[in-house]
Order: structure tokens, then sequence, then C-alpha cells
């Protein structure tokens, strides 16, 4: 009961309109955000990931809320009818928890299921520089967009719907 008001009171603190909305992420996902260019694995999907970055864009900083397993994206995928749907499997899990170690080691913080933190432009090209030189990627590895992002961290990030300011 505690976890289901703790959840209404996240959600309901982002329904006003003069703050930025919490993003409920899971944790691979914050690398995703690195690249993204405005694909996904349904149209769903890329919707919503614009969605997102359209509101980082935006706010220029705005409160992530790390989930474990299904988030704000995932959550548009329906199992019975996406393609190699995989949001529950066990190796994603783990890629969660790779992905949040590495980035709370080069961010000097702990990041950790079911608390929230301020993504900011900054810390975004932070994560972005540790992502081009591979301090960040050991929960890409075995993902099926690994080439896709290499590639556009090799060109500079350039493409990415996130805004590249370092504000």
């Amino acid at each position: 009961m505690f976890g289901q008001n703790k959840q209404s009171s996240i959600r309901l603190s982002a329904m006003n309109e003069n703050s930025p909305p919490i993003i409920r992420l899971r944790g691979h996902h914050l690398l995703c955000l690195l690249t993204w260019r405005g694909v996904g694995y349904t149209p769903k999907f890329t919707e919503k990931f614009g969605t997102i970055a359209s509101q980082i864009n935006t706010y220029k900083q705005i409160s992530i809320h790390i989930v474990k397993g299904k988030d704000d994206l995932c959550c548009t995928l329906d199992p019975d009818t996406t393609l190699d749907y995989h949001c529950d499997n066990q190796s994603n899990l783990e890629r969660d928890q790779i992905a949040l170690q590495d980035i709370s080691t080069h961010l000097s913080t702990s990041l950790r299921i079911d608390h929230s933190f301020i993504l900011t432009l900054r810390t975004l090209h932070k994560l972005r520089e540790a992502f081009k030189q591979g301090v960040i990627r050991r929960g890409c590895q075995g993902c099926e967009w690994y080439k896709f992002c290499t590639d556009v961290a090799n060109n500079a990030f350039q493409d990415t719907h996130i805004n590249q300011e370092k504000t």
C-alpha cells in the first residue's frame, strides 16, 4: 500500500503544468536516452520516446524515477503482439542493474530502484562522453541496438533527438 501511495504522489506532483513531468525509466533505458534518433520497436514506443525527448529538451532538467522492470517505454509494448517482446526477460533486469552500477560509479552517486534523480543536460553530456569512451556500456552487451548506438556515439551523437547543449 505504501508503494502505491508513493507512486500516486509521484504522478500527482508531475501533474502541475509548471513543473517538469516525472519519467519512470528502467536502468538500461538511461543509456538508450543518450543515442535515441527516433526509431524504436513499435510506433507507440517511438511516440512515447519522442515525448520523453521533447520533455527533456523543453525543461532542460527532468526527474527520472528508476523502476524495476517495465517503465514508461515498456508500457507501450503489448507482449502478445510485439515481435520479440523482451521487457520481462531476466537478461533485461540484469542489464538494468549493470547500467545503474556503471552510471552511479561514473556520476559518483547511487542510482537505485524506486529512487529518483534529476537529469540535466550537463549530466546527459557527461554520460554521452562516458558512453562514447565505453565506460558505461556494459549494460548494452547483447542488445540488438548495440552497433546502431555505437555508430551514433562515434558520429558525435549527431541527429539524436535530445538536445546536445551542455547547460
